[in-house]
């Protein structure tokens, strides 16, 4: 190969490794960014910590906005439950026998995952004196 050609060759490899480096980069910032956005995520809508206790320490309430807001998560907890299991017997209602077989299969399946996630979170003296696991 002249030197024209390994000029052309080392540009190109350049090139290349320049590109591969931009996208595992992006892909490893990506993951950082959506990790710490679910962790926020989880800890405003009570996944690692309860929505009450972060809004109770994060905005430092007095007790008498601390008993009001407990009571305004927990009945609104409740009726999302209740939306939730009314769109649900709606969805169940609008398919076939074979469709509500399978849907209640996919349900159960979330359902033990969903278990298995809030267990895994628990602390370990909430958790039958498990180690939390991450």
């Amino acid at each position: 190969m002249n030197l024209q050609g390994r000029v052309k060759l080392k540009a190109w490899l350049a090139l290349l490794a320049v590109f591969a480096l931009g996208g595992v980069s992006g892909a490893a910032f990506d993951g950082l960014y959506r990790a710490r956005a679910g962790a926020e995520r989880q800890i405003m809508f009570g996944r690692g910590a309860p929505i009450f206790e972060t809004l109770r320490s994060e905005l430092n309430l007095t007790d008498e906005q601390a008993t009001a807001i407990r009571g305004i998560v927990e009945e609104t907890r409740y009726e999302m439950m209740a939306q939730r299991q009314h769109a649900q017997a709606r969805i169940r209602a609008a398919l076939t026998p074979e469709q509500q077989r399978r849907f209640d299969e996919i349900r159960a399946q979330r359902e033990v995952m969903q278990e298995w996630r809030e267990r895994r979170e628990r602390p370990s003296s909430l958790n039958g004196g498990e180690l939390k696991q991450k």
